[in-house]
């Protein structure tokens, strides 16, 4: 698998991922992004299930195995999706944050000849 920034390379765990750049940083691991995902997904199940019979949940348990495999799958992916999704938001927020400094750093150097030519 890739090594993504703020990954560790422990036992393939992830490391902190920057959340936000402008009202302070909040860091929340690649873990706990998947783990908010799929509680997203789940919650969204569970408000659709609200005010299921147990006449449905006989019907639901009668699908076939390849229809419930199929959903399992589907729910996967669009929590992978979810987790790709932060990954690529947190992605640009890094790239923004890099254009920065290479700005303030463009202006310190400009200052600094500013001075070494005054100097001069």
């Amino acid at each position: 698998m890739a090594k993504h920034y703020g990954e560790s390379s422990k036992m393939g765990q992830a490391g902190p991922l920057p959340q936000a750049a402008a009202g302070g940083l909040q860091v929340q691991t690649h873990s706990q992004a998947i783990g908010a995902a799929q509680e997203k997904r789940n919650n969204e199940q569970d408000e659709q299930e609200v005010g299921c019979s147990p006449r449905a949940e006989e019907t639901q348990s009668e699908v076939p195995t390849e229809k419930r495999n199929h959903k399992k799958r589907l729910t996967t992916t669009e929590t992978r999706l979810d987790v790709f999704e932060v990954s690529l938001e947190e992605l640009y927020q890094g790239q923004r944050r890099l254009l920065g400094i290479e700005s303030l750093q463009k202006k310190a150097k400009s200052r600094i000849d500013k001075v070494e030519s005054l100097v001069d």
